[in-house]
């Protein structure tokens, strides 16, 4: 893999396990950036921006599997994930750690793609909400899933579901709409599906429906959702992510699809999902791809 500029964004918090880790891996960078010739910057996750990647190869992500998923909206290049916390962090989407960094990125730096690393293309969730006098409100991209649901959890939210023809108004603890890769964690306890990372795909499934007909569907490519918000209360969040929750006012219509534009990760098994962590989830057994 060509690397002339790598982006560096970590989480600063004041633990322990996240400073040394920066420290590992800001070291190996140093080093690395003068022995294979290439330039790296650094920032804090706070101070991130869409602009930091607009002149990398490659945006090394040093925090958890919530931090590379908000990065994932403002970055249009390759994602490797790395690790900061090995002992507090599932790290479903980091296929790195500080321990093993130099060697990964030697890998990047000097193997082949679909060999040594994998660069990999997976979906995400878009949606949008229209609002009664017309305007049209730009939800951010989901790596791994988009919720609607009452702001204050101990009331249901109310709302109308829209899906392939059929239309039910609804009143449930909330809608999750999952994409493949996040198809393990909110969607599968919920009892969804676990999706196949090729495919372009979104899955929506209510939580806790009270009598509710519609309550588990498949978004296909070129499919739409729409859900109609019958509440002064209801919110749309994308990948949990506290800076993107967008208010989903009464009579507003949210319209959800799968992304056009896909996100990039890096990992170093031609399987992204790794099998161990697979094993760990309960009900269905995980077989992996060939």
């Amino acid at each position: 893999m060509k690397l002339d500029n790598v982006g560096l964004v970590y989480k600063k918090n004041g633990e322990l396990a996240h400073d040394v880790s920066f420290r590992k891996v800001d070291d190996a960078l140093r080093v690395l950036s003068a022995d294979y010739g290439f330039v790296y910057d650094k920032i804090i996750r706070d101070e991130m921006t869409s602009g930091f990647s607009e002149d990398k190869d490659l945006i090394l992500v040093l925090a958890g599997d919530n931090t590379l998923a908000s990065i994932s909206q403002m970055a249009d290049v390759p994602l490797l994930g790395v690790n900061s916390d090995m002992s507090g962090s599932t790290g479903f989407l980091l296929k790195s750690d500080p321990d093993r960094f130099s060697e990964h990125m030697i890998a990047l730096l000097c193997g082949v793609q679909g060999k040594d690393y994998f660069i990999g293309d997976y979906s995400r969730v878009e949606s949008y909400i229209e609002t009664t006098s017309g305007n049209v409100i730009p939800v951010n991209l989901a790596l791994n899933e988009l919720l609607v649901a009452n702001s204050a959890q101990h009331h249901p939210a109310k709302y109308t579901l829209e899906y392939r023809g059929e239309k039910e108004r609804q009143s449930s603890s909330g809608v999750v709409l999952s994409t493949p890769i996040g198809s393990t964690a909110w969607n599968y306890d919920l009892g969804g599906d676990i999706l196949d990372l090729d495919k372009k795909q979104v899955q929506f499934v209510v939580r806790e429906d009270m009598r509710n007909n519609m309550t588990c569907g498949m978004i296909e490519e070129g499919e739409a959702v729409k859900i109609t918000s019958l509440g002064n209360h209801n919110y749309v969040v994308p990948d949990a992510y506290d800076n993107a929750i967008q208010p989903f006012p009464y009579n507003s219509v949210l319209t959800v699809k799968v992304a056009e534009d896909d996100v990039q990760l890096v990992s170093f098994d031609a399987e992204f999902r790794d099998p161990a962590q697979m094993e760990r989830l309960t009900g269905k057994p995980y077989v992996r791809r060939v």
